[in-house]
């Protein structure tokens, strides 16, 4: 009897430790809020554009003088269905020999915002460049994106940098 009692008793602490892990493997994990960046305005998405007012609105930016080719950049991202939707656009005053974003998902870890996926983008002889793309995500983590814009023509060359709000995508 109590070897039939000692048997019952650990087969229920087994099946109540498997069932606090099968329980606790089913719960979201959010990860914290990131202490970098700036929020976005809309849920599930983040735009540079969100960025670009902050920054013009409540900082002032002094610029050295150099030839610039790109008028407007943008990246941005928005949750569609189950995947992430990613997006970049560089435009430029003139035609020049060859446009190039890279774009980059990024996903903040507690700490600081870690790449995860790139794609790059390319054009030769024109003044516009887009770029989009379908990506997947892992539902309660914080995403931006961010890009390099980068014109040539010739021997000159302009670089820009764009960075999107963060959202917590669900």
């Amino acid at each position: 009897m109590k070897k039939y009692v000692k048997l019952m008793v650990f087969v229920l602490i087994v099946v109540l430790g498997l069932q606090q892990s099968v329980f606790a493997s089913n719960t979201k994990q959010y990860s914290s809020k990131p202490t970098e960046g700036i929020e976005a305005t809309v849920s599930d998405s983040g735009s540079s554009q969100d960025v670009n007012a902050f920054i013009d609105k409540d900082v002032n930016i002094v610029t050295t003088e150099s030839i610039s080719f790109i008028i407007n950049y943008h990246s941005s991202f928005k949750k569609d269905e189950s995947k992430l939707y990613v997006c970049c656009s560089t435009t430029t005053n003139t035609i020049v020999d060859s446009l190039r974003t890279t774009l980059y998902l990024q996903e903040w870890n507690g700490s600081e915002w870690v790449d995860k996926k790139s794609w790059t983008f390319r054009k030769t002889d024109s003044s516009n460049l887009t770029g989009d793309a379908l990506t997947t995500y892992t539902p309660g983590k914080y995403y931006r994106v961010r890009a390099e814009h980068y014109a040539k023509n010739k021997t000159q060359t302009d670089t820009k940098y764009s960075i999107s709000s963060y959202s917590q995508v669900n």
